[in-house]
């Protein structure tokens, strides 16, 4: 292959792979002479050919496709660059169409991760309550405005297992909940939960039409599986921050829920996940060393990604009171904490300040959502129940 300047090794490798594969498949790629020009990054085999693109994939003829990739080629950039955008062009068309964003930008954010990666992001460390800090990336405002779309017009149709709360829906009294009827609980942290996630992860994700995601799409093109992952991901793993990373967590993590949730009905108890909290409850008055040695090794090995985990409890229900993530258990009523409502009204003050004052509020505005999360608005004032809401009324209508 020829050197071209200012060569992107990722794609470089890329490409050879994606040659090693024609090879060993007996694929061929679309042939590059002049009349094919224009046709984007196709694989087929002998019993494909005349079949239409797979999803992901655009190979069309109509003016306005022709002109913009006309446009394309016209840029004063590098040759290998130019190159690049031409045979990704049929995904970005097709993904531009599914976001409803226009395809220069898709690209221009595409080269935004591509080349000029340090600036696709901001970090900001966030101190922890138990001590160390949480790093969050920021992405750049062009990045967040695709990633926003991708989130709106494509992820928020994938659903979610009917045991997994917080991210894609349900907050967290109905993850506890069904665990209220049960004797013994066990609660587990994934350590690292976000970061342990990797872009190949997501990739094959997108690429196989796993879980979730098959509901809306039968797998996608590798170019298009390639194009979202470099949108999603930050230094190959899911980074904490982008509006897409909390779906995308719990679209990963569906293995996870399904073999949990068949664990629990095998042994008669109960199986929730709030967000990278794990909840698994049984009704025997002690918690069976085997299930609890069986959890972990779901939670190692057979979950998707290999996740670390932390922070193991084994509580007893029903005999006084039980803490869970700002949330008592007496009895076997739910109920919120006096130190929570106190540190919920503050942080909403907070919230409204930064905004009010033009101050980067988005990573207090985040961590607020995830508090009011934890609430009972029936057990709330009234007054901070209302100022919550207008708040989050004011955000939303400046959001794009």
């Amino acid at each position: 292959m020829e050197a071209y300047d200012d060569p992107d090794p990722i794609l470089l490798e890329e490409y050879e792979d994606w040659i090693v594969r024609c090879v060993e498949q007996g694929l061929e790629p679309l042939d590059n002479s002049p009349e094919n020009e224009v046709a984007p990054l196709h694989l087929y085999g002998d019993d494909e050919r005349g079949a239409g693109p797979e999803i992901g994939e655009v190979n069309c003829d109509s003016p306005e496709y022709l002109r913009m990739l006309e446009e394309l080629w016209q840029l004063e950039e590098s040759q290998f660059r130019q190159e690049v955008r031409q045979k990704e062009f049929g995904a970005v068309y097709w993904l531009s169409k599914e976001i409803d964003r226009p395809p220069e930008e898709l690209i221009a954010a595409l080269d935004l991760v591509r080349y000029d990666n340090a600036a696709a992001y901001r970090r900001v460390a966030i101190k922890k309550r138990s001590g160390g800090e949480r790093q969050i990336d920021i992405p750049a405002p062009l990045l967040k405005k695709v990633q926003k779309k991708i989130n709106r017009n494509m992820l928020r149709w994938i659903g979610r297992e009917k045991n997994s709360f917080g991210f894609a829906g349900g907050s967290i009294v109905e993850a506890i909940r069904p665990h209220l009827a049960s004797s013994t609980i066990l609660m587990v942290d994934l350590k690292d939960a976000f970061p342990t996630v990797k872009s190949d992860d997501i990739f094959y994700y997108f690429r196989l039409g796993s879980g979730g995601i098959a509901r809306c799409y039968d797998g996608m093109s590798w170019r298009a599986s390639t194009i979202l992952a470099r949108l999603t991901c930050h230094q190959g793993r899911l980074p904490q921050g982008p509006p897409t990373s909390p779906r995308l967590f719990d679209a990963i993590c569906y293995r996870l829920d399904r073999k949990l949730a068949k664990l629990a009905a095998n042994v008669g108890g109960a199986y929730t996940r709030y967000a990278d909290n794990i909840f698994f409850s049984v009704k025997n008055p002690q918690f069976p060393r085997p299930v609890k040695q069986a959890i972990l090794k779901i939670i190692e090995r057979r979950g998707g990604p290999w996740f670390e985990w932390h922070k193991l409890r084994v509580c007893r229900l029903g005999h006084g009171s039980t803490r869970l993530l700002g949330l008592n258990i007496i009895g076997k009523e739910l109920h919120n904490t006096r130190k929570f409502k106190r540190r919920l009204r503050l942080a909403i003050h907070h919230v409204r300040w930064l905004h009010e004052n033009g101050r980067d509020f988005e990573p207090a505005w985040a961590i607020l959502k995830g508090m009011y999360s934890f609430a009972l608005p029936a057990t709330l004032p009234a007054g901070t129940v209302r100022a919550f809401e207008d708040l989050k009324k004011t955000i939303d209508s400046g959001s794009i």
